[in-house]
């Protein structure tokens, strides 16, 4: 948004909006269908236009990280071999025996299972029926439906991937954003074997509300840990988010705060949330500065 005053509203669409529309599985028509339904004019050509370039290369390519290594990944093999093409990419490229793509299958169905998410479902049987979607327009209500369909839908996965040299990936992010295939970046975690799981769980108190539920969807997906933003107003429960994606992956996690009393609050919410102890949460400020345990 540019401006929201009380009665009109202007929003300012750009590449870097359409990149996120596409990432949480929109696809060109539908944002196209939609803008055209909802906008009280007729939407100019040019914006259309607009639409379709950045969003048909967008969501294409990935960067993963898998068992501490580095791939980008597609199911569009002429989409790789176009970048390879580049003289920087292939400075990027870690030079193997063979100089052909690493073809794999994912198994796309092989749905991740959300700490929280069971109990919240049980404990919506016993509450009175939420009002959220009655306040939610039908045809955006559908749209959402749709798209979290069409994720867990998906068959699976034939892709082919190159390894990248560590010390270059900013090289690669930078030079993929101007060839106009931005990368988006998730970590396997559920088949990283080189880093150690924390074993820790959510307790049986955690339960999360609908809105929680769906943002630790799209993070998760696609049974890996996406990187992006998950934005919600203040006492929506972002601690709460937050723990949970951390006892999902199960792996060690850095929480970057901006004061020591947030150091310490989330401390507090990780013990509260999770079975987390002082063993494993540990502090580093400019008056604790605890050592690592290890993981």
């Amino acid at each position: 948004p540019v401006c929201r005053p009380e009665y009109i509203h202007e929003y300012k669409l750009s590449a870097y909006s359409l990149y996120a529309a596409v990432s949480v599985g929109l696809q060109t028509k539908d944002i196209i269908e939609y803008l055209q339904r909802l906008s009280k004019t007729t939407v100019p050509e040019d914006i259309l236009k607009f639409i379709r370039l950045c969003t048909l290369s967008y969501a294409k390519v990935k960067l993963v990280l898998k068992h501490n290594r580095y791939f980008v990944e597609s199911a569009y093999p002429e989409i790789l071999r176009n970048l390879l093409q580049d003289s920087q990419i292939q400075e990027c490229r870690l030079v193997t025996t063979g100089n052909g793509l690493d073809t794999n299958t994912i198994a796309e169905k092989a749905r991740l299972v959300i700490p929280g998410v069971a109990a919240a479902a049980a404990s919506a049987t016993t509450d009175t029926p939420a009002t959220t979607n009655e306040q939610v327009p039908d045809d955006i209500r559908r749209l959402y439906e749709k798209i979290d369909r069409d994720e867990e839908d998906m068959e699976d996965l034939k892709i082919v991937s190159f390894e990248v040299i560590q010390n270059t990936i900013e090289l690669l992010r930078k030079r993929c954003q101007e060839l106009e295939h931005p990368l988006l970046e998730e970590y396997d975690f559920r088949h990283d074997t080189v880093l150690k799981n924390l074993n820790i769980e959510l307790r049986p108190n955690a339960i999360l509300r609908p809105y929680q539920e769906k943002c630790l969807r799209k993070m998760f997906g696609n049974g890996r840990a996406r990187s992006g933003l998950i934005v919600l107003p203040c006492g929506a429960g972002k601690s709460l988010v937050g723990v949970t994606a951390a006892c999902t992956i199960n792996k060690s996690c850095l929480v970057l705060c901006n004061s020591n009393v947030s150091v310490q609050q989330w401390k507090q919410q990780f013990k509260m949330w999770s079975t987390a102890d002082d063993s494993k949460v540990r502090l580093f400020t400019s008056d604790d500065k605890e050592k690592p345990n290890g993981n």
